[in-house]
């Protein structure tokens, strides 16, 4: 689970209600089942595939039983990627970068989880820390769409417009994505301003 981020005009502070935009966004980029999954596995991933849809639907509750019985099922980092999600939907920041944490601490190639710990160093005003992890995840998933539109985002909002250009336009060869496209005009439009 990956959360988009949209921009935001540079002046305002980051309002609640894009973080969770961002964050519904992405979350169905959960792992599908490869042949080598045990069936535990494959229940599990079911299990989050249903506390993705509790989240997009706001049922907290129904969303955090989900991913702990994944969790208890199969120790997934999806599950407990997942959970952040929740803590971070409920708002305790700190239970949330704990998580995902956690999560990428279990499968050091869910680079998912070190994203959604961007948003949260974000949202706490971490903003170094955040360009930091960015740069990471990018250098070890180059192909991480919603990283880099994140991480464009936290560039723009930095008056780096061609830095977060260039990354939106990395973002929409990977993928085609209405927030994608909406982020590169917001970007084109402040360049033909200045």
């Amino acid at each position: 689970m990956l959360y988009w981020r949209r921009l935001r005009p540079s002046s305002m502070s980051f309002p609640p209600i894009l973080f969770i935009s961002a964050l519904l966004l992405g979350l169905s980029s959960c792992v599908l089942p490869t042949a080598t999954d045990t069936g535990a596995q494959h229940e599990a991933l079911q299990l989050i595939d249903r506390g993705v849809a509790h989240l997009r639907e706001n049922e907290l509750d129904k969303a955090e039983a989900s991913f702990h019985l994944a969790y208890e099922i199969a120790h997934l980092p999806q599950a407990v990627d997942g959970l952040g999600c929740v803590a971070f939907r409920q708002g305790d920041r700190e239970t949330a970068a704990r998580l995902f944490q956690q999560a990428f601490d279990l499968d050091s190639s869910y680079s998912q989880a070190l994203a959604n710990l961007a948003l949260v160093f974000e949202a706490q005003g971490r903003e170094d820390a955040a360009r930091v992890l960015y740069q990471r995840i990018l250098a070890f998933d180059p192909q991480n769409a919603a990283a880099r539109n994140n991480y464009s985002a936290l560039l723009f909002d930095r008056q780096a417009q061609e830095q977060a250009r260039d990354e939106l336009l990395k973002a929409q060869a990977l993928t085609q994505s209405a927030l994608i496209e909406q982020n590169l005009k917001k970007v084109d439009s402040h360049r033909r301003i200045q």
